[in-house]
């Protein structure tokens, strides 16, 4: 299967209701959210990514690690690094000194640009419950925002910044990452990463089709 970058645009933006006309969102593939692993070749792959930090040991580990490469692969595949550019992920659930903390996109980018400024400059003050295995309401960015911190030892990056993550719904995480508070520097640009996804009228749940930014050709199948 081939994936492409594609670009969120007028068509779709709407969808995520934080996004605005001058936010860059690219992506490349499609996840369909509240369906499970067993719904097509993204689903699983990203049910492997997510696999939670308790199960490293286990039979199910190398399907995380075997996801994390696909990602990478597809990533650079996709994605010519400029010098003048870093990549800062989207902080995960949980704050850096929990055993639980995942550094899924760190790997990833590291994986993917084994030569570009990968820069964990943003984190959780605290840790939180992952928004994808709750079904409460997604919180906005300001929530969000509040409850992250910039590393300062990490210096400033590069004058052009993309935000990474790896699935978006509503836009708010990178709308939250792209706050006065938390943006690199007063110069930089940022371009973000975004899913597609569309609220149900009858469920007011993200389960129409979502766009995932990360590229994931060909998923280990999940046990």
């Amino acid at each position: 299967m081939t994936v492409l970058l594609r670009q969120v645009d007028d068509s779709s933006r709407g969808d995520h209701h934080h996004l605005d006309e001058g936010d860059q969102v690219y992506f490349l593939r499609e996840y369909t959210s509240r369906k499970g692993w067993q719904h097509g070749e993204t689903n699983s792959l990203i049910s492997n990514l997510k696999k939670t930090m308790d199960l490293a040991g286990t039979p199910q580990w190398p399907y995380k690690a075997r996801a994390i490469a696909q990602c990478a692969a597809e990533l650079r595949r996709n994605v010519n690094p400029l010098r003048d550019l870093s990549w800062i992920p989207t902080p995960p659930s949980k704050a850096p000194s929990d055993p639980l903390y995942d550094d899924r996109l760190v790997q990833i980018l590291r994986q993917a640009f084994p030569q570009g400024d990968v820069r964990e400059l943003v984190v959780q003050r605290a840790s939180t419950t992952a928004v994808h295995v709750t079904s409460a309401s997604r919180p906005p960015p300001a929530q969000l925002s509040a409850g992250y911190q910039v590393d300062g030892q990490l210096g400033h990056p590069k004058p052009a910044v993309i935000v990474f993550g790896d699935i978006v719904t509503t836009g708010s995480h990178f709308k939250a990452m792209s706050s006065p508070c938390f943006k690199p520097s007063p110069t930089s640009r940022s371009v973000a990463w975004s899913s597609r996804g569309e609220s149900s009228p009858t469920t007011n749940k993200m389960e129409a089709a979502q766009r995932w930014l990360h590229a994931v050709a060909n998923p280990a199948a999940s046990p």
